[in-house]
């Protein structure tokens, strides 16, 4: 920001960023003064191409554009709102849109400290400035946090990985592609990731099975795994009332998942998966025949996401004040489970994990009272 200059490219969409977006930024930051002043805070990655003219060299902005955008806003709020900051290094707006001259102007004119004309704005670009002016004010009073301190991470601790693609990149032809295929992984597929590492191929295919069964909060785990699965880690009763109705200990529920070679599921060969093939496929590759129509899962809403439940089982498990914050999920494995020095030991802390994990969605759908969608009907149930 004080040196090199950035330019978004036409084929980048507008600015988009509302309200919620930039209030999460702040938040972000905020929270990781309050964790730990003295660490970095890595906020993404910036995607740029080297662009030559005449000499001058900016960065064309391939992927980040919204967070930079966002963080040009910020810092001339920061230098027309809070005139004790220092910031004599930021001297000239570096940033730019290519064949869009209003979102240039406006963030030129929110740089000088002056509202652009109407005619020549761009009303997102203007709103996002009001919006971070709102929550930086908010935020700062409802942690405590002065001006000084924030701006002193900022400054000094906020940091962005930019990345230059090489010279001959067919540009638009990377933005496709890196656009239309794939997502980023959420921050429990990278937990998934790091616990599979630690565990043997054996009961690293049972701890996949697990934790995809019990992913989606939307459905009873049981119907996460084959029928066959479903027997012989839940118990099979000729009452529909009592069947699946209990949950055998962890032991055997490593043993039951172990990969089989018969006719119903696939042979032990082709059933060790990599970890990049578990975080790619999906589970249903790797476990028994699905189950057949007439057994689809009730669906309901959840009163919790994934990641929260994680936190709520690693709490209960570690018996520790683990904050109950999806941010700071991987930080808080990594703390709390994950930093065992001891490898037998550590195995072991993931293996409980994965049976916890299990017996805790079991009874969370046992017994916890949500609200369920079937066959066109909508009620109350544990």
């Amino acid at each position: 920001f004080s040196s090199d200059s950035y330019v978004i490219p036409i084929y980048q969409r507008n600015y988009a960023w509302g309200e919620s977006e930039i209030t999460q930024l702040i938040q972000d930051i905020v929270d990781y003064i309050g964790k730990d002043r003295n660490s970095n805070y890595y906020i993404g990655t910036l995607i740029v191409w080297e662009r030559k003219i005449d000499g001058n060299i900016s960065f064309e902005t391939i992927d980040g554009q919204q967070r930079l955008t966002t963080l040009s806003i910020l810092l001339s709020l920061i230098k027309n709102e809070y005139s004790n900051i220092d910031l004599s290094w930021y001297k000239e707006l570096k940033l730019q849109f290519d064949s869009r001259k209003n979102s240039t102007n406006t963030l030129h004119s929110l740089f000088h400290g002056t509202i652009p004309d109407n005619k020549y704005c761009n009303n997102a670009i203007k709103q996002g400035y009001e919006d971070a002016k709102k929550a930086l004010k908010r935020i700062l009073k409802d942690f405590n946090i002065s001006i000084e301190d924030f701006c002193n991470y900022l400054f000094e601790k906020v940091n962005i990985l930019r990345v230059l693609v090489p010279e001959d990149t067919d540009l638009n032809h990377y933005f496709e592609i890196m656009n239309s295929r794939g997502e980023q992984l959420e921050k429990h597929e990278i937990l998934k990731a790091k616990c599979l590492e630690i565990l043997d191929e054996n009961d690293r295919y049972a701890f996949n099975l697990i934790w995809e069964a019990c992913s989606n909060m939307e459905k009873y785990v049981q119907y996460g795994f084959g029928k066959t699965q479903r027997d012989a880690i839940f118990g099979s009763n000729n009452s529909q009332d009592l069947k699946w109705n209990n949950l055998i200990g962890q032991d055997d529920v490593y043993e039951k998942l172990k990969p089989q070679a018969d006719n119903e599921q696939i042979n032990h060969q082709e059933s060790i998966p990599t970890i990049a093939d578990l975080l790619k496929q999906d589970s249903k590759q790797y476990s028994e025949k699905s189950a057949t129509n007439d057994e689809s899962p009730d669906r309901f809403n959840t009163i919790i996401n994934f990641s929260n439940f994680l936190l709520h089982i690693l709490r209960i498990q570690t018996k520790q004040d683990v904050a109950l914050d999806d941010k700071r999920l991987i930080d808080s494995f990594n703390d709390y489970l994950l930093n065992e020095q001891d490898k037998i030991k550590k195995i072991e802390n993931v293996k409980l994990f994965g049976y916890n994990l299990l017996k805790g969605k079991f009874l969370f759908d046992k017994y916890v009272i949500k609200r369920e969608f079937t066959k066109g009907t909508d009620h109350w149930r544990n």
